[in-house]
């Protein structure tokens, strides 16, 4: 009886194990589990989420042109010839390929140069990994002259991400963060630092995207923006899909994104884009 329990358990938590950016091994995974086993908190069953998985594709992925269109009106088809340039990238299955480690589809690379170039106010990349979105939003930031600041969040290591920016001319420009990142956020609240561009990219367990929705409303000014990577991926919704006990992106952006503060925008490849609309005079 004990084991069918524990077995039960398993499925139940699964979906909310801890994932870093592809770079947690399965030990961590498992040790988060073994937390999570004598945690008292709610948890979704198993057959609900496979229900709520088929409701997000229906009504925020099914018939939807995840491809790249502007979303300021001051630009034809490209703000620049950088901007271009994330067009004309070779790409490896869906993701462009650099001089950079990372997993971004085109048309989220334009999105992100294009979301720095405008931004009125900071911007916080949550999701170091080796440094491609931040090195993007150098690159906006620089053309725009807008003088915003980029602050970007990781709770693994990030020598390969400042190494990589060093190399490439962008050395001391970002400010590079190691820690959790919902407690970075809170404490960026409590210095009263808001921010006009928000990357989610630091996970993609439920909780830990939870744990970051739920500040977004005093994490970002008026107007401001925030995209979340991986909102499309197959192994949020489709149980045959390796990794599926650990996504849980869209759930957690249904559950815990307020929408009577954030509108929907867009979907860019595979992410989708909100704006803060609450509050703007």
């Amino acid at each position: 009886m004990e084991e069918f329990i524990v077995s039960v358990m398993d499925r139940l938590l699964a979906p909310f194990k801890l994932v870093i950016r592809r770079k947690s091994t399965l030990e961590a995974l498992e040790l988060e589990l073994q937390e999570l086993r004598s945690s008292k908190s709610s948890l979704p069953t198993y057959a609900m989420r496979k229900y709520r998985s088929a409701w997000i594709q229906r009504n925020f992925i099914d018939g939807k042109d995840n491809s790249y269109h502007q979303t300021f009106s001051q630009f034809s088809q490209y703000i620049d010839a950088d901007h271009q340039s994330y067009a004309e990238l070779a790409t490896e299955g869906v993701a462009i390929v650099t001089k950079i480690p990372g997993w971004l589809q085109m048309s989220e690379a334009l999105k992100i140069y294009e979301m720095a170039y405008y931004a009125h106010g900071d911007i916080l990349d949550l999701g170091t990994y080796e440094g491609l979105s931040s090195s993007i939003m150098v690159q906006a930031c620089r053309n725009s002259g807008n003088g915003s600041k980029i602050y970007s969040v990781d709770i693994c290591d990030q020598t390969k991400a400042k190494l990589h920016h060093e190399n490439d001319g962008m050395g001391g420009v970002v400010n590079f963060l190691q820690g959790d990142a919902a407690q970075i956020c809170r404490e960026f609240i409590a210095d009263n630092h808001r921010f006009s561009f928000v990357f989610v990219d630091h996970s993609h367990l439920y909780q830990d995207v939870v744990a970051v929705c739920e500040l977004l409303d005093d994490l970002t000014l008026p107007e401001g923006y925030v995209l979340f990577h991986d909102f499309i991926h197959p192994a949020n919704t489709d149980e045959n899909e390796p990794h599926y006990e650990y996504y849980g992106v869209p759930h957690a952006v249904v559950d815990a994104l307020p929408r009577y503060v954030f509108s929907y925008r867009a979907l860019v490849g595979a992410a989708i884009l909100y704006q803060k609309t609450k509050n703007v005079d």
